[in-house]
């Protein structure tokens, strides 16, 4: 039986909704904190894994949405 950890339950409780009360920029930083192990830094990118959560902030153009579904791209694409 595997054991189950503080990060399972906190897994779970972000499956369900519990923390769409936050500000996107928080919830970033405690999940990462919470994956990651480090502090994520937004003011001064230097690793992949930074950057990509400071395009997730910053960078937020419709057509992603589109992008992320494999039969609407197509038609985008085509």
């Amino acid at each position: 039986m595997r054991k189950i950890t503080f990060k399972d339950i906190l897994d779970y409780l972000d499956s369900r909704g519990a923390f769409k009360f936050m500000p996107d920029e928080l919830y970033l930083k405690f999940m990462f904190r919470l994956r990651m192990h480090r502090k994520l830094n937004l003011e001064n990118p230097q690793c992949f894994n930074d950057k990509i959560q400071w395009i997730k902030l910053n960078d937020r153009r419709p057509e992603y949405t589109v992008f992320v579904d494999k039969y609407a791209v197509k038609k985008h694409i085509i």
